[in-house]
């Protein structure tokens, strides 16, 4: 039997009512769905940014170590050139804002006697930092870095510093991404002792010479240190800050030398050799007169300045005796009774009259008439001699030589 419209149409309407709608209990339970997906997401990014800020943090920690002490790896033909704030100034920075701002601190000079530059050159922080913060002063949790310079000895080292972030929970201790990150700066990181070995003009040891060090004091002002050479040339500084510095010499009696400019960038370093120190040379020797019984030997003062002879000394093989010393052609000193022998220092014997020996100037020093005992005139050809000259800065030059 066949239906009426009026039944058809009623069907057709629950069908069509059902299939579009939803009841109360389902849309709660919907809604419910979305919430816990979206707050499961939002805690999942949540921790995904707190992990990126906690490396990000570790990251610019680094970035502030290399803006304090430089970076090592960055060179010049091998020769390592930045050495950060400590460079500069000598010094660890009291606060961290002294990297960033001139402040109260000496702006840097250049000293083109010495080759060194002395005081705040910054901002040091060159290094660009994330879209977290802008601030280079506070970690990736907005929150300022703490720095610590108190010296802490450590297995053989001592921590001279130590840069410090709370984490996220911006509480000192915790764990994961809470935990406290800590950066130290090992003293053998910024300071170190350096070794070295001099010699003159003429290949010689540079014995009791002046050797001063020349490195910024932290204010600003330049801080000398001084050293003398020992029987074999050899120097030593300790406990210096990184970076160039500059090194003179003064020979014993003799003037400053020029400045050298050095690197400290080790804990400990050994220093090439270093050559030309100024001294008192010996440009040659010869023998002369009538049975070649006078020594002449020519000498180069080269010790940078005008410097006065008081005083002689000749150590030579043989009982020969001599009796007359010129200087350029001029008698400082003469005596017939007794002689001068092998080692005796002339004003011993008799009045020995000083002379200005000028700077770069070379003069012949003579020793005349050698006679043995007898009175009988000695060849002195091929004779090893020692001699010493006396200055009256107290310096002594010992010249060898075979006329």
């Amino acid at each position: 039997m066949l239906r009426s419209n009026s039944n058809i149409k009623k069907h057709q309407r629950r069908n069509f009512n059902s299939s579009e709608g939803m009841t109360f209990m389902e849309v709660i339970i919907m809604i419910a769905i979305i919430a816990i997906i979206m707050g499961t997401g939002m805690r999942a990014n949540q921790n995904v940014q707190l992990r990126e800020k906690f490396e990000n943090t570790i990251v610019e920690m680094q970035m502030l170590k290399r803006a304090i002490i430089g970076n090592s790896l960055l060179r010049t033909n091998g020769i390592r050139n930045d050495f950060g704030y400590v460079g500069e100034m000598g010094r660890l920075p009291e606060s961290l804002t002294e990297l960033m701002s001139l402040g109260l601190q000496s702006a840097v000079i250049y000293n083109s006697t010495l080759h060194l530059s002395t005081g705040w050159a910054g901002p040091y922080l060159q290094e660009t930092f994330t879209n977290y913060t802008s601030n280079p002063l506070t970690d990736e949790f907005d929150n300022l870095y703490e720095w610590d310079t108190t010296e802490l000895p450590n297995s053989g080292d001592t921590i001279s510093a130590k840069l410090i972030s709370r984490g996220a929970d911006k509480a000192v201790s915790g764990t994961g991404i809470d935990a406290d990150i800590t950066l130290e700066i090992f003293k053998r990181e910024w300071r170190g002792s350096i070794t070295g070995k001099a010699f003159d003009s003429a290949g010689k040891k540079l014995k009791k010479a002046t050797v001063k060090l020349y490195y910024p004091n932290g204010s600003g002002d330049i801080l000398i240190k001084t050293k003398i050479t020992n029987g074999k040339g050899i120097f030593s500084f300790f406990d210096i800050p990184f970076g160039p510095r500059s090194l003179s010499f003064t020979p014993k009696g003799g003037a400053e030398a020029p400045p050298r400019q050095i690197r400290i960038d080790a804990a400990a370093k050994t220093l090439p050799d270093i050559n030309n120190i100024g001294s008192i040379l010996l440009a040659g020797s010869s023998v002369s007169g009538p049975s070649n019984n006078y020594v002449n030997v020519n000498l180069t003062n080269d010790l940078g300045k005008d410097v006065t002879l008081i005083d002689w000394k000749a150590v030579y093989s043989g009982l020969t005796f001599y009796d007359l010393f010129n200087i350029g052609g001029s008698a400082h000193w003469s005596s017939t009774t007794p002689k001068a022998g092998n080692g005796d220092q002339l004003s011993a014997i008799a009045t020995f009259i000083s002379y200005n020996f000028v700077n770069s100037s070379t003069i012949t020093f003579q020793m005349r008439t050698f006679q043995d005992g007898s009175g009988t005139d000695v060849n002195m050809s091929g004779t090893p001699f020692t001699v010493t000259l006396y200055l009256s800065s107290g310096a002594t030059y010992d010249i060898s030589f075979t006329p």
